[in-house]
């Protein structure tokens, strides 16, 4: 994900770059509204911006059962983000 990115620059700002950092929550009912589920979304994206470039973080769901395999939802994410073209 990160390598296009880094391609990314200004023939007349050549020193500038480009990073990504992504925050995801996935939605579910369990969120008492929208605004709940933007906050975990925007945790997530604080949590990647600490991480460094190019960071993906996902809030994971708020039920014990579906946090049980955190590394296949985040596969799944990688997967999802990988048909987005930048």
């Amino acid at each position: 994900m990160g390598q296009p990115l880094n391609s990314c620059c200004h023939p007349q700002v050549p020193e500038l770059r480009v990073g990504l950092s992504i925050g995801l929550a996935r939605h579910q009912f369990l969120y008492k509204d929208a605004l709940d589920w933007l906050d975990d979304a925007d945790k997530a994206l604080y949590t990647a911006k600490h991480k460094g470039l190019n960071t993906i973080s996902v809030t994971l769901s708020r039920t014990a059962t579906d946090n049980a395999n955190p590394q296949k939802v985040i596969q799944n994410y990688k997967q999802l983000l990988s048909c987005i073209s930048l």
